[in-house]
């Protein structure tokens, strides 16, 4: 925000100490209305490279010296195990823990927000939203916004009218049309990728796409189903649906192939003996020839 201060500090750095963090705020107090200090890694809170009690006094007395115009923010993997600095200052110190967010939360999360915004949307609809949505908040309001726009129930045409499918169904539908050795079909996809991506980007995720396959082939193969797959790869449930739909089309052998060409394709573009464009033509064609 235009109207704050912003400081950074790297605590993992030797010149950031806590009389150093302490000093700095001080002084940016003086000179600034509103600030927002960013101690990222600080170890000097942390137990193994614990305070003493002196450091600790000037702490607390730093925190409760109250200050509506002053927001001090530290982050990072830093256990906070020190009482003497978190009981006295319960009211003033709040902890958030980050976590990755998996499937079954973000499935929670799109039905929560579909009734904090009062849209009424068929079951059927829901479901297809929840197989389009990729896990990322960001995008997730984008689409809720699109959705409250409609007046009228939101019904399963108005998903696929609005919501764009992930790009990995174009890629993993490249790559059955490659393991069936479907040249025409190949090079339409691929044509059809290359028009919005790079293609450098589009060969990352063929390679990415072909190691996920090859998880869940081999998770399925053990006996494992498909809430079982999810949960251990901890992905959307819609990425592993789809692999699981195609699953008998194609062997543990067909993917190892598929992803030792991509390793060298991969190395060709790299190392600069072929273009990328080029280069996946002719993996395409290598492959369906």
């Amino acid at each position: 925000n235009d109207d704050f201060k912003v400081v950074e500090f790297e605590g993992k750095e030797k010149s950031c100490n806590i009389q150093f963090m302490i000093d700095e705020c001080n002084s940016l107090t003086i000179f600034n209305e509103k600030t927002v200090v960013y101690v990222e890694n600080p170890l000097f809170i942390s137990k193994n490279h614990g305070l003493n009690d002196y450091q600790i006094e000037q702490l607390n007395n730093f925190i409760a010296n109250d200050n509506n115009d002053f927001y001090l923010f530290m982050y990072g993997d830093v256990n906070l195990t020190n009482k003497k600095i978190t009981k006295d200052n319960l009211a003033k110190i709040k902890t958030v823990k980050i976590q990755n967010l998996n499937a079954y939360d973000f499935k929670n999360t799109v039905r929560t927000q579909i009734k904090t915004n009062n849209i009424n949307i068929t079951k059927e609809a829901l479901d297809e939203l929840l197989l389009r949505l990729p896990m990322d908040m960001i995008n997730l309001q984008n689409e809720i916004n699109k959705l409250k726009l409609i007046e009228n129930t939101v019904e399963l045409s108005d998903i696929k009218k609005l919501i764009p499918l992930h790009v990995e169904d174009d890629i993993f539908n490249l790559i059955n049309a490659l393991l069936e050795k479907n040249m025409s079909a190949s090079f339409k996809m691929w044509r059809d990728l290359k028009s919005s991506n790079d293609a450098v980007g589009i060969a990352l995720i063929l390679a990415s796409q072909v190691r996920f396959m090859f998880k869940v082939k081999a998770l399925y193969n053990k006996g494992l189903y498909e809430d079982e797959i999810v949960k251990k790869l901890n992905v959307h449930p819609y990425r592993v649906s789809i692999v699981l739909k195609k699953l008998k089309q194609y062997t543990i052998s067909d993917l190892l192939y598929l992803l030792n060409q991509l390793g060298e394709l991969d190395q060709m573009i790299k190392s600069g003996i072929v273009e990328a464009d080029s280069g996946i033509e002719l993996f395409i064609l290598k492959m369906t020839s």
